[in-house]
């Protein structure tokens, strides 16, 4: 509870009042630790647990795997980066004899995916008896953090030759393995051969035109998203607006400005980023003032969407103006 409140001195303190902490005190700790992004605490407290010699379980070693996947520490404070933690895990696991634990599994497909290491996470996957939809999940998006979508593919067509029925996480999955890799036909295949389509996979296969230049495309996958009345969010309006902004498109940027105000996202400063670009590229800074002085809170992308504006509109002492404005309100270039 504490955790997850993120009262990190209280979760201390209750430990600390346990006088014989055993392997599911320790593995709550470490999980808690690392919810709270503590990871070198988390990896000490791991530690601790072995010098006490409290029994260690495969429930255990997944949390504390999920600990070195998550990463964000010091390689020179704790001395070991978080691959070398993921491999003296694992050869624990083996030592323990936890070999065959499916989640265990999992959790060290998971590591070697996220670090890249995709030769030993083939050897997991080969040596696991049993797997499950997430095993072929997590191969996947491991292939497609390399950018390599024709294996993110061979991955999909075994596991649906062994049986497995795909989910939205595989689709999603393999939806960014193509757009990482650049491969807009294929993943448009996986997303034609989607039963339903969630607002992710939207996203996805919008995103993977607009970063491809297929402006045009993008636009038409927008209006055959709401004729099959799936509902944006604030990512689909922002690829939309990017690719209105590229085409010139003044009048989708102000159907979108509409559209925004409708479902509640004239405050987002992601979306008011896309609309300033929109009426920027069109000329139209007066109407990008307009929304950047609607926001309560601004970030520095929206001040660099004006200064962007200012500059292609050749209105030079404005950029300057909003420059020094912006360094004003302590904001960083």
């Amino acid at each position: 509870m504490y955790a997850k409140c993120g009262l990190s001195g209280d979760v201390i303190r209750v430990f600390d009042d346990i006088d014989e902490p055993n392997e599911v005190t320790f593995t709550t700790m470490m999980g808690g630790l690392a919810q709270m992004n503590q990871v070198k605490e988390a990896l000490e407290m791991f530690r601790l647990m072995l010098q006490k010699g409290v029994h260690v379980d495969s429930v255990s070693l997944s949390s504390i795997l999920g600990v070195c996947a998550k990463g964000g520490f010091d390689e020179k404070d704790i001395g070991l980066c978080n691959q070398s933690h993921g491999k003296q895990v694992h050869t624990l696991s083996i030592k323990l004899g936890l070999e065959g634990d499916i989640h265990l599994s999992n959790s060290k497909l998971d590591i070697y995916s996220k670090i890249g290491d995709m030769d030993s996470a083939e050897k997991v996957f080969a040596n696991v008896s049993r797997h499950s939809v997430v095993s072929w999940n997590v191969m996947i998006a491991g292939y497609g953090n390399k950018c390599n979508s024709e294996k993110a593919v061979e991955y999909l067509q075994r596991m649906q030759c062994c049986g497995y029925e795909p989910d939205d996480v595989t689709y999603i999955n393999m939806l960014a393995a193509c757009v990482k890799s650049g491969d807009v036909k294929t993943g448009r295949d996986i997303f034609d051969s989607m039963p339903c389509p969630s607002l992710s996979s939207w996203n996805a296969i919008l995103s993977a035109y607009s970063q491809n230049a297929d402006h045009e495309e993008a636009l038409k996958m927008f209006r055959k998203m709401q004729f099959q009345y799936q509902l944006p969010d604030r990512t689909t309006l922002a690829v939309f607006l990017s690719s209105s902004a590229e085409l010139g498109l003044l009048e989708a940027g102000k159907q979108v400005h509409a559209a925004s105000q409708k479902f509640g996202f004239y405050e987002d400063e992601y979306v008011s980023s896309g609309l300033i670009n929109v009426y920027s590229k069109c000329g139209k800074m007066e109407c990008s003032k307009n929304v950047f002085n609607k926001l309560p809170k601004v970030d520095v992308v929206c001040w660099n969407s004006m200064i962007a504006g200012f500059s292609i509109n050749s209105q030079d002492n404005e950029a300057f103006s909003f420059f020094k404005q912006m360094r004003q309100c302590g904001f960083y270039p």
